[in-house]
């Protein structure tokens, strides 16, 4: 995987610990990544195990940040 893409995963990883319960709008802004492109990888990190949602809001998944490293 590129270093770029993990960085990005890794931040995001972040801002989810540090502020659990974002939605994907406001975790896009707060990264500044694009809303669609937030989204769809939001649900692919949370195929992978990485991440959980409930309702609009995500939240990392219990012991997911030693597989994020």
């Amino acid at each position: 995987m590129p270093v770029k893409v993990l960085d990005r995963i890794r931040l995001i990883a972040r801002t989810l610990e540090d502020e659990p319960g974002l939605t994907a709008p406001e975790l896009a802004e707060r990264v500044g990544f694009g809303r669609r492109h937030m989204s769809l990888l939001l649900l692919r990190l949370e195929e992978h195990g990485h991440v959980v949602h409930e309702g609009r809001r995500w939240f990392p998944r219990e012991g997911a940040r030693e597989t994020i490293r």
